[in-house]
């Protein structure tokens, strides 16, 4: 696991203790305390207003406290999980999904295989011959199976394949193998609608 997936968590000093807010710098996670609602302002008016004076003129207002709470809450929950495990699953279930995929005629997937890259994102970009990604994308999108497609903001690498588009399937954890395989009998079935109706 690289070092960018490792959370260190630390708590600052302050001399007022309201509540505390989640703040994450880089790959530390700073509780910082917070007093609540900071006036920015002395007076507004429609011609002029008085500020508040440095650094409180610069303050937002209401802190995200809701966001705060949530990120905690999220964050004890990939603990308690563990992200070595997280990491490993999704190693499993994107060797998974790169089996079943090859199985698939005409197709071709953009990038290393788990095979070649054991580390690789849990993601297939692929696209399958003389079948536009969008249309794959819209009929599976009708049946409830989410993908992207298009260029996913890298025009120059699909004119360097010779492509005008591809399709992603994402997964993560969460994700089990009977979606997976739900996810390919639906790409199937979408491969072979577009070939007899284009």
């Amino acid at each position: 696991m690289s070092n960018h997936d490792k959370l260190k968590v630390r708590q600052t000093e302050s001399k007022k203790n309201a509540f505390k807010e989640l703040t994450i710098i880089r790959d530390t996670i700073f509780w910082i305390d917070v007093v609540g609602e900071v006036q920015n302002e002395n007076a507004i008016f429609e011609e002029t207003s008085t500020w508040a004076e440095l650094p409180h003129k610069f303050e937002a207002g209401t802190p995200a406290i809701a966001e705060a709470i949530g990120l905690a809450e999220a964050i004890s929950y990939i603990k308690n999980i563990g992200l070595k495990e997280i990491h490993e699953y999704e190693k499993t279930i994107t060797k998974y999904l790169f089996e079943k995929l090859n199985q698939i005629e005409n197709i071709e997937i953009i990038g290393p295989s788990p095979e070649i890259d054991p580390d690789r994102a849990s993601l297939a970009t692929f696209y399958i011959k003389n079948i536009h990604s969008n249309d794959i994308a819209e009929i599976l999108d009708s049946q409830g199976i989410c993908i992207r497609s298009g260029h996913h903001c890298c025009q120059p690498l699909h004119r360097y394949i010779g492509i005008k588009s591809t399709a992603r399937i994402s997964m993560n954890f969460t994700t089990n193998k009977e979606e997976i395989d739900m996810f390919i009998e639906k790409l199937k079935d979408t491969i072979n609608f577009l070939k007899i109706n284009s």
